[in-house]
């Protein structure tokens, strides 16, 4: 295990219900440990410096028996494919899934969204990672393991065509921050329209670059935008009454 913190000196010992073992303190800031056996249940975890000063998180390490609650199982996973740079909003179905469950990809673990999650859905965010395919990973608090084999593809910069019409939403400029409806267009991969509100304006076709695109005109307007998947991108804009962030969907 890795533990993080303040002020660990080398020869630093820890405790969790139990003494740990391969202590290594890899800077102030971190040490990894080894967990001793223990029965199931939360325990406290202690750092003990060679001086005898101690750091203590109680409860803060939980015991589980592996297997005590229902398996869990994979159906697939929405978008299935995503941009290099990550952020993607992605849906993993299947059942058996439990309150606190990790989603990985490639062993990353995932930014999750307890409120929109259950036993049969769970919702994460894609971390940035080279391009390829990845396998999904769902493990329960218990220990118990699902894996969808190279369930997710990162794309690599320009392989995905993002064409069509997009349309979401920006931050006014006034200070209660209300949303202003955000239109793009894109044909061949390359920006050819973008309106805020009622008002567009329409342009040479710029070409997308690495899943981003960067707009800047000679009065001041600009606009800029980074693709997630096919279906989600973000960015920045400066146009009219719209300003600040966008998010958009494609139509």
């Amino acid at each position: 295990m890795l533990i993080s913190g303040i002020g660990f000196e080398p020869g630093a010992a820890v405790t969790l219900g139990g003494s740990a073992t391969n202590v290594t303190v890899l800077s102030s800031t971190a040490l990894s440990a080894t967990t001793p056996p223990h029965p199931a249940g939360a325990v406290d975890v202690v750092v003990i410096n060679p001086n005898g000063q101690r750091g203590l998180r109680r409860g803060f390490y939980t015991y589980a028996l592996i297997g005590e609650g229902p398996r869990p199982s994979i159906h697939g996973i929405s978008p299935n494919i995503g941009t290099v740079g990550g952020g993607s909003s992605l849906t993993i179905a299947g059942v058996g899934f439990e309150r606190g469950a990790i989603v990985k990809l490639d062993n990353t673990a995932l930014p999750t969204h307890p409120f929109n999650s259950d036993s049969t859905t769970l919702r994460a965010t894609a971390s940035p990672h080279a391009a390829g395919s990845v396998d999904v990973m769902v493990i329960n608090p218990d220990g118990q393991i699902a894996t969808l084999t190279r369930g997710y593809t990162y794309a690599p910069p320009g392989a995905l065509d993002f064409s069509g019409h997009w349309q979401g939403s920006a931050d006014d400029l006034n200070d209660d921050h209300s949303q202003i409806k955000i239109r793009f267009t894109i044909e061949n991969n390359r920006v050819t329209s973008v309106s805020c509100n009622d008002e567009t304006r329409q342009l040479p076709p710029r070409p997308i670059a690495d899943d981003a695109f960067d707009l800047s005109f000679e009065d001041g307007v600009h606009v800029s935008g980074r693709f997630l998947s096919q279906s989600e991108a973000v960015g920045k804009i400066n146009f009219l009454q719209c300003g600040l962030t966008w998010a958009a969907n494609r139509q």
